[in-house]
């Protein structure tokens, strides 16, 4: 299991000192929240940060657009250094137009990825799973840490796992939201091979056992 620690919820003015403690652990990733406070009601940062974040962690970045304007925005981060840019299923007028831009993603050498709010239904996503390195399943309301996660993620993740295996696709499978020691290993067993970790890290005492339990 990868696990990439989320830049949510530590506060801004804290959150340099808080990657620059978690790299050095055996961690993947680093998911960057990026909240444009109209998706969602938080604002974070966009694509200027990521020049000092390179500077404290060399750990490779999982951009995740939460913006009302994926289109545009993703055009920030392909020059960035980024290794994945998750967009939003939901914030695309149609499928042509979200298949557009994971492809101009892919030409820049960088995976793309789809994120999928919980409560948004996979029936007419599924098929857009072969235009995708990752799908990025939301299992929280988008925009806010600390959060419990929402059990319905789990049908969903079983149906586009089956889709997966069903067309053999190497399409991987990320969770985001209320991820913790208790869950996962019903995670892992559906076949996820990637979890975002934000609060149950941020709040552990031990984050390199928590880290250890979630990994092993």
């Amino acid at each position: 299991m990868q696990i990439s620690v989320s830049t949510n919820p530590p506060k801004q003015a804290e959150l340099i000192d808080y990657l620059k403690s978690v790299s050095s652990l055996n961690v993947d990733y680093i998911h960057l929240d990026i909240m444009d406070g109209i998706l969602v009601e938080q604002k974070t940062f966009d694509a200027d940060i990521l020049p000092t974040i390179q500077e404290c962690s060399n750990l490779p970045i999982d951009a995740h657009l939460m913006v009302y304007n994926p289109q545009d925005e993703y055009k920030n981060y392909l020059k960035t250094g980024v290794k994945n840019i998750s967009v939003h299923y939901e914030c695309f007028p149609d499928d042509f137009a979200l298949v557009e831009t994971l492809e101009d993603i892919r030409r820049h050498g960088i995976k793309a990825s789809v994120a999928v709010k919980i409560e948004t239904p996979i029936d007419d996503f599924l098929p857009l799973l072969r235009y995708c390195d990752n799908v990025l399943v939301m299992s929280v309301k988008i925009g806010k840490s600390g959060q419990k996660f929402d059990n319905s993620a789990y049908n969903k993740i079983a149906r586009i796992k089956n889709f997966i295996d069903n067309f053999h696709l190497k399409t991987t499978i990320e969770v985001d939201g209320g991820v913790n020691e208790e869950n996962i290993d019903n995670l892992k067993l559906l076949g996820v091979t990637n979890v975002v970790v934000g609060g149950a890290l941020y709040n552990s005492s031990n984050k390199a056992q928590t880290i250890s339990k979630l990994k092993e």
